[in-house]
């Protein structure tokens, strides 16, 4: 039969989730967040304050795209993350 390559998250369900807010969380904690609802982690952007792998583990999210919106299962979220405790807006 044909060969099957399977795409992690990616789902023909139209099952719909909200998208919860990972704002002020880190990298994988947010990852976390958004797998438990069924969402795949999009764009990943780091503020210039991110020089190195050390930085990039200790950033956190400041901001982020769908944040309350309902998606399908799958969806992308592209998260924004910096070390600058300014730019990250309060709840």
């Amino acid at each position: 039969g044909p060969a099957v390559a399977p795409t992690l998250g990616l789902s023909t369900d139209e099952r719909p989730t909200v998208v919860p807010r990972v704002i002020g969380q880190k990298y994988i904690s947010a990852v976390d967040a958004l797998h438990d609802r069924y969402l795949n982690v999009g764009r990943v952007r780091f503020d210039s304050g991110i020089r190195t792998y050390a930085d990039s583990v200790n950033a956190v999210v400041y901001q982020q795209d769908g944040l309350g919106q309902t998606r399908t299962y799958g969806s992308a979220v592209n998260l924004y993350l910096t070390l600058d405790p300014e730019k990250v807006p309060a709840e």
